[in-house]
């Protein structure tokens, strides 16, 4: 059963200059994985922007996607920031090259005060020169 979708999409210029971000700032809204999956193999001082908009699309559609699903849940009485998120979820890429959304569900279930039923999420991502897309859905499994 789809709880709630999200979707975001984000200019890859907007993410230029936290390419030159210090690491610990960017931590604020992506995890190691994140940062070295987004590092550029050619200046490991400096990051991919299309990546990491990327990343950024998919904590703003997680966002959405989950504040949907709670509040159709009846799970409103406490609320999460998306800086709260974005610490605590990662986006992947499998084997196959295809993205996929961690959650570390005990930490969000302590921030709200509620168990939740089991969720998964579905992700997919796109971008090109000027944009990066984020879409996500959320099933009750």
């Amino acid at each position: 059963m789809i709880l709630g979708i999200g979707t975001d999409i984000v200019r890859v210029h907007r993410c230029t200059r936290m390419s030159a971000f210090s690491r610990d700032l960017l931590r604020t809204f992506f995890s190691e994985s994140e940062l070295n999956a987004a590092q550029d193999l050619q200046n490991l001082d400096r990051y991919v922007p299309a990546k990491l908009a990327t990343r950024f699309a998919a904590k703003e559609a997680l966002f959405k996607a989950l504040s949907a699903s709670l509040v159709r849940l009846g799970h409103t009485q406490k609320t999460f920031s998306l800086r709260f998120l974005a610490q605590i979820s990662s986006v992947e890429i499998t084997q196959w090259g295809t993205p996929q959304l961690r959650v570390d569900y005990a930490a969000l279930e302590q921030k709200i005060g509620v168990n939740l039923p089991p969720l998964q999420f579905h992700l997919s991502l796109s971008h090109e020169q000027e944009y990066a897309l984020a879409f996500v859905v959320c099933e009750k499994v």
